[in-house]
């Protein structure tokens, strides 16, 4: 199993490549992540838990993992969730301030955390891919808080679709049909709903024509501007028919 115990590095154990080439922003950052070892995990192993000290920064090569906190009641809330070419660990903090878990059987490389902040000190488009990561973060962040305070089930379903479209034409793949990539009680667990309320949302939105179904990870968009308007606070009216302005 891979702990932060069995898999921390010593601080000089990965040492990045010094290069002093100009490179594009978009790619300096994972030119660092190339250089490291490729790991492969098994679903529900963990990269780390909460309070860890950090040792290492990973980026996602392939699978997907979870990112979620324990709260004092025992609940779990899931705080996002990391896919291919997304990075896990980054923020500023010399602890892990939640857990992180596989959803699936994944990939990653995982890169100490020392040697990603002294190349960010010496290179400029590192830092900038750092920064515009994590700023993508705190406004994604912000928006889920907005969703789950102020939209229905269907318009939270509706928010997390767009968000997944939206990924995908970032990472130029495909934002119409879209691989489901984490099970419906995760998708629960974030958007604060049960499961059986994200089945009856889904059947809602392809009942309306909005989407369709094929299995339970297959989802195509078919009309993408009821998904906004969704998202925007608007409601279905006559069983999924029409939409409704919110007040």
């Amino acid at each position: 199993m891979l702990t932060s115990a069995s898999h921390a590095e010593a601080p000089n154990a990965w040492t990045v490549r010094r290069t002093t080439a100009p490179r594009p922003l978009g790619h300096a950052l994972d030119d660092c992540f190339s250089l490291a070892p490729v790991r492969q995990l098994k679903a529900k192993e963990p990269l780390f838990a909460e309070g860890d000290t950090k040792s290492n920064i990973y980026r996602i090569e392939s699978g997907a993992v979870l990112i979620y906190k324990i709260l004092n009641d025992g609940f779990r809330q899931i705080v996002s969730f990391a896919f291919p070419g997304d990075y896990v660990g980054l923020e500023m903090s010399p602890l892990y301030t939640y857990d992180a878990q596989t959803i699936a059987p994944t990939r990653i490389r995982a890169l100490p955390s020392v040697a990603l902040w002294r190349r960010a000190r010496e290179d400029a488009a590192i830092a900038g891919e750092i920064f515009e990561t994590l700023s993508r973060e705190i406004s994604d962040a912000r928006r889920h808080f907005l969703t789950i305070g102020r939209l229905s089930a269907t318009g939270r379903i509706a928010t997390f679709l767009i968000a997944l479209a939206h990924r995908n034409e970032r990472k130029s793949l495909d934002a119409v049909d879209i691989q489901l990539p984490v099970r419906r009680s995760d998708i629960a667990d974030f958007l604060c709903l049960s499961v059986e309320t994200v089945s009856r949302s889904l059947t809602e939105l392809k009942t309306a024509h909005i989407i369709s179904l094929r299995g339970w990870r297959q989802i195509k968009l078919i009309d993408r501007d009821a998904l906004e308007r969704l998202a925007a606070g608007e409601t279905m009216l006559d069983q999924g028919c029409h939409l409704k302005r919110a007040a």
